[in-house]
């Protein structure tokens, strides 16, 4: 029965556009501008894909940076904390130079 009514579909349609040329025409213009817009469509979304990939590429370059930025932060931190620690050692050094020398010059001066 679908291909009875299939062939039926198609007579009226090939008498239609018989009797009325003008709807065939407008028929053909329409579909020339609907394989148009599939085509333009089509392009879009390859590009809405491509343009999806490169975000994605782009956040996990972004996320890599964060990290990076963090990892260099948390080693700054560290060796400004060394370079207090050593800082401090150092002043502590100094004076006990300082006492040495002093308790030297005192020995020297004895004999």
């Amino acid at each position: 029965m679908g291909r009875i009514a299939r062939r039926s579909t198609q007579m009226v349609k090939l008498l239609f556009s018989r009797r009325f040329p003008y709807v065939r025409l407008a028929d053909e213009a329409l579909r020339r501008q609907v394989d148009v817009l599939r085509k333009d469509n089509d392009e879009l979304r390859e590009r809405v894909v491509a343009a999806q990939h490169e975000k994605a590429i782009a956040l996990q370059q972004a996320e890599q940076l964060r990290k990076e930025k963090e990892r260099l932060r948390l080693r700054i931190v560290a060796l400004k904390r060394a370079a207090e620690s050593q800082h401090k050692v150092l002043g502590v050094l100094e004076s006990k130079v300082q006492v040495l020398r002093e308790e030297n010059e005192r020995l020297s001066d004895r004999d």
